[in-house]
């Protein structure tokens, strides 16, 4: 949600033309093993070495490698024995008269340190001889042969696929002039069709999945190292506790009788809003949220938000619409079923979805919708003292919120939305109790129901499919887990792939891209014919002040205080939240945070943060073919140019004109601006309404926001490719010229395809455009493309005149 209040992260496009190169940059871990590369072995070269090995078959006594409980680590440190026959091998070799008592010493502390490792390895296993955690993690030790062969099938599906553009694919059927995409990718939709299991297809898609096979490999390597830094013993414990099928299974809801026995103690309204206090501690308040940004009028500290919440479907308009009747009866149903699965009795269960439903109505018809908080970010921002806040919503106290949290009680936060409070509220005091704890019980096993047992995964899986109006195969176990790993955990599992799979030359080159469309934005602003002249001084001050960020954080978290476990998946999900929160509480009234990242490094996506001006570039996007080293320049400036150019965009829209340089909630466009900027975007919007998609038409108001941000990425890549290009003379690759294969790289990032029931479900909700619409109406309006490809006046993909938007 917290993008949704201060920062537009922005869905790109992208993915790997073939196997990344196993580079990997030095790590400062001390002793610990690498992910990425081979894990050591054993070899046997020398004296030293032989004896060394024939004390350590010692080690393997019943129990000495016992693990204590929950922890799957040794309980027994072997380097003693270890350390102890090294010395005396080597000193043989040294002093071979003195060869015996060496040897004699080593195996006395060698005998002595593995019997008490035995001893007590053999006590744990007696003690916790039924607990199904230690077993589990016994048959994890037993299963390192498995461990390789899934390595090996990891490998197999990491196999090279062919991405990139080939000249080979273009359809020289589909005229250029009437449609880039169709010239680009005519061909390939023809020949393509989606797996059974799959509702859409995309650049980005495929390369999120080429980057789910690399975490799997780490994942898996991670989870067998000996002695994990932090951050690489939370991903271990997260993966081997989640592939933990069997053990989640029989658990059944085991994880969740301390929570739902909680709930079922809450007997009034004011044991409702204790336990809204405990749940937003924990990062899990279904009602409500509350994060911690930058204060929009005052950006040297950081304060509260609680935004609004409280619905179990994706928007408030899911619930209001009497053409959702249908997806109302199976939400209903979804509900009743999670509930009976939790015990509640099948009559019981149907009233009380039907309770549910209407409290979760009550509470969209008083959500303020994204539109309007997109449009309008000043309805997030509503600053006032916790105990104003207590009279406005009389039954929800939030100086009793923030002493709970451990914060000031009298602090100053922002209650966003204030309607939306107002009414819960009201419902706290109108609404029947067991109807709470009934909502309660059900948003508990909703946001745990991923991680419980098969019973509840298919549910909710069934449930998601019927939303999405699409009918695919649930994803393998370990997407699912690395799913969770990356909403958990996002940072640990990004700084693993970092080192693995980011050369260090990729910051560099992206850096330099960066700065030089700065210089060319700075240029383009100070000629847009949109802007007054002195706002277009202050947007040029703006520009210098776009901060990129490439390819990951230059600090990572620390995770020494969290303690995971190699079993328990759902304890060890609720405890990063937990901690996550706790985090992110502490910064209430703390200066702000300027190496703040908002993804996780290995994303495949791009972002601005509207309050911060920063953008970001993650690792997981910087891969062919978005940004390939090897490729010549038109290749990448149509592909991550254009990216750098659209983020660039977004620091100059109508979103974006709400905050002052810097940053905090203050207008610094003219009403003339203003003007100006919205005739561009509605004369954009209806060029988007005219195009179609399968007979469909395309919501060109839905996408302005996206699609202005294209044509400025556009404009920018373009002035950059000719600037990079300078004198030097036109390649002609494969027969093409360089602004054809920049225009091509374009077309071959947006290609798409998607189900019927996907398509009518993104045309209707996703603010981007895709497909022929975005790559066709951005590139008409640029006149170099009608002469890149000599198209006639008058034709398709060649606007002139008023038919033309010019924005950067």
């Amino acid at each position: 949600m917290r993008t949704e209040i201060v920062s537009q992260q922005r869905r790109v496009q992208g993915q790997f033309e073939r196997a990344l190169r196993g580079r990997q940059p030095p790590q400062a871990h001390g002793q610990a093993q690498h992910p990425g590369g081979h894990l050591p072995v054993l070899h046997v070269r020398n004296v030293a070495q032989a004896v060394t090995v024939g004390l350590l078959l010692g080690t393997m006594l019943p129990g000495a490698q016992a693990s204590t409980p929950g922890s799957g680590y040794t309980a027994v440190n072997l380097d003693v024995p270890l350390q102890a026959a090294s010395t005396a091998a080597a000193g043989c070799l040294a002093r071979p008269a003195s060869c015996p008592q060496m040897l004699m010493g080593a195996s006395l502390v060698a005998v002595g340190s593995l019997t008490a490792g035995a001893w007590i390895g053999w006590q744990a296993r007696s003690q916790h001889a039924g607990d199904p955690c230690i077993a589990a993690l016994s048959a994890a030790a037993r299963g390192s042969e498995a461990a390789h062969q899934l390595r090996n099938q990891s490998a197999s599906l990491d196999a090279p696929i062919t991405l990139g553009f080939r000249a080979t694919q273009l359809d020289s059927a589909r005229d250029p002039c009437v449609s880039l995409y169709d010239h680009v990718n005519g061909r390939w939709a023809n020949t393509t069709a989606l797996a059974d299991n799959q509702s859409r297809w995309h650049i980005s898609n495929a390369l999120e999945h080429r980057g789910r096979t690399q975490q799997r490999a780490l994942a898996e390597q991670l989870a067998t190292l000996p002695a994990p830094t932090p951050a690489q013993r939370v991903v271990a414990d997260l993966w081997t506790s989640g592939m933990d099928e069997s053990h989640i299974n029989s658990d059944r809801l085991r994880p969740l009788r301390g929570e739902l026995a909680a709930i079922d103690a809450l007997t009034s309204p004011q044991d409702i809003e204790k336990h809204l206090y405990l749940l937003t501690l924990k990062g899990r308040n279904p009602v409500f949220g509350v994060v911690v940004e930058p204060d929009m009028g005052n950006r040297s500290t950081q304060i509260a938000y609680a935004y609004q919440g409280g619905l179990g479907l994706p928007s408030a308009a899911h619930y209001l619409s009497a053409r959702q009747a249908a997806l109302h009866r199976d939400y209903r149903a979804y509900i009743a079923a999670l509930l009976e699965l939790s015990g509640t009795p099948a009559d019981q269960a149907h009233n009380d979805a039907v309770a549910v439903f209407a409290l979760e109505q009550r509470l969209a018809t008083a959500s303020t919708s994204r539109a309007e908080l997109r449009d309008n970010l000043a309805e997030t921002y509503n600053p006032m003292r916790a105990a104003e806040a207590d009279v406005l919503t009389p039954n929800f106290r939030w100086s009793g919120l923030f002493e709970s949290l451990g914060a000031d009680p009298s602090i100053r936060f922002s209650l966003a939305t204030p309607g939306f409070h107002r009414e819960v509220s009201a419902a706290l005091s109108d609404t029947d109790v067991a109807t709470w704890r009934t909502y309660l019980r059900f948003h508990c096993l909703d946001t745990a129901s991923p991680h419980l047992d098969d019973r509840f995964v298919q549910t909710m899986h069934d449930f998601q499919q019927r939303l999405l109006g699409v009918n695919q195969t649930l994803a393998p176990r370990w997407q699912r887990v690395l799913g969770s790993i990356d909403a958990y955990a996002g940072d640990a599992l990004g700084e693993a792939y970092v080192g693995a799979h980011f050369p260090a030359e990729v910051r560099g080159r992206i850096s330099q891209m960066v700065e030089q469309m700065r210089t060319v934005l700075k240029r383009r602003l100070a000629t847009a014919l949109w802007l007054d002249p002195d706002t277009r001084v202050t947007a040029q001050a703006k520009a210098d002040l776009l901060n990129p960020r490439i390819g990951h954080p230059d600090q990572w978290p620390d995770w020494s205080e969290l303690r995971t476990e190699r079993c328990g998946y759902l304890r060890n999900l609720r405890l990063l939240r937990t901690f996550q929160q706790r985090l992110d509480l502490a910064r209430i009234g703390q200066p702000l945070d300027a190496q703040r990242w908002r993804i996780s490094a290995h994303s495949v996506n791009a972002y601005f943060d509207v309050m911060n001006n920063d953008m970001g570039f993650p690792a997981g996007l910087l891969q062919p073919p978005i940004f390939d080293p090897e490729a010549d320049h038109a290749l990448n400036y149509g592909a991550i140019g254009v990216i750098i150019g659209h983020e660039m965009s977004h620091a100059f829209s109508a979103e974006t004109s709400q905050f002052a340089l810097n940053g905090q909630l203050q207008h610094w466009w003219t009403e003339d601006d203003r003007a100006r900027y919205q005739d561009l975007s509605r004369r954009l919007a209806l060029q988007y309404d005219q195009q179609r998609i399968e007979g469909l038409a395309v919501n060109g108001t839905l996408t302005a926001n996206e699609n202005m941000a294209d044509l400025g990425g556009l404009m920018l890549a373009l002035e950059a490719l000719r600037e990079q290009s300078g004198a030097a003379s036109d390649p002609m690759i494969d027969g093409l010229s360089r602004e054809q294969r920049f225009f091509i790289s374009w077309a071959h990032t947006n290609r798409q395809l998607q189900t019927p029931q996907r398509l009518r479900l993104e045309l209707a909700a996703n603010p981007h455009s895709f497909g022929a619409p975005r790559t066709d109406v951005a590139a008409s309006n640029l006149p170099a493309y009608a002469a890149a490809f000599d198209c006639p006046p008058g034709s398709a993909m060649a606007r002139s005149g008023e038919q033309q938007v010019a924005y950067l």
